[in-house]
């Protein structure tokens, strides 16, 4: 069951990798077929179903550890009940839990620190994008003209007059227009 959720998952994060899916397809598959021939208790498969489509949506939606730890509770307490007690040779190891706890845990946190991680870098599209970055006047007329940021050329305000050439940093962008000032590296 674990190795069809990671396979289904690596698909899902890197489409057409196709191996993971294709594996992670199979495993299901024998994975019903076995469940099948068990006698199971189906709450317990739900909620290992259930545990396992959380980790997966954490890795989605990112709500910093609360979908995955419900994942994680789902997966455990579902993997214990899976199996009926009065069926002797059928149960499933306390450790075999652990271990598919522990590396569902460990993926988890991989996730999440990824998350994290990608939430601290900076914006680099849109219009937040433009913000600090520099440039330089192309042609000026008293407080407002033209400026050449990351190749494209822009209406622009600033407080000074501008000569052309003159490099300069953007400070706001109010629609189409954005706010210059003075590289002050490049005055100095």
């Amino acid at each position: 069951m674990l190795l069809r959720a990671y396979g289904l998952i690596l698909e899902l994060m890197n489409p057409g990798t196709v191996l993971p899916g294709t594996i992670g397809a199979i495993s299901l598959l024998i994975a019903l077929f076995a469940l099948n021939l068990l006698p199971i208790d189906y709450a317990g498969s739900g909620l290992v179903l259930l545990g396992s489509a959380l980790m997966v949506a954490e890795a989605f939606i990112g709500t910093f550890g609360v979908l995955g730890a419900g994942g994680i509770v789902a997966f455990i307490f579902g993997s214990v009940m899976m199996f009926h007690a009065i069926a002797p040779g059928f149960g499933l190891s306390i450790s075999a839990v652990a271990a598919g706890t522990i590396v569902s845990a460990g993926f988890l946190l991989l996730v999440l620190a990824m998350l994290i991680r990608s939430r601290r870098r900076p914006v680099i599209t849109g219009g937040e994008a433009l913000i600090r970055s520099e440039g330089e006047a192309v042609e000026w007329a008293g407080t407002a003209g033209r400026v050449r940021v990351k190749g494209e050329i822009w209406l622009a305000r600033c407080r000074h007059p501008l000569q052309p050439g003159t490099r300069i940093k953007i400070v706001e962008r109010d629609g189409l227009v954005l706010t210059a000032q003075p590289d002050r590296e490049q005055t100095v």
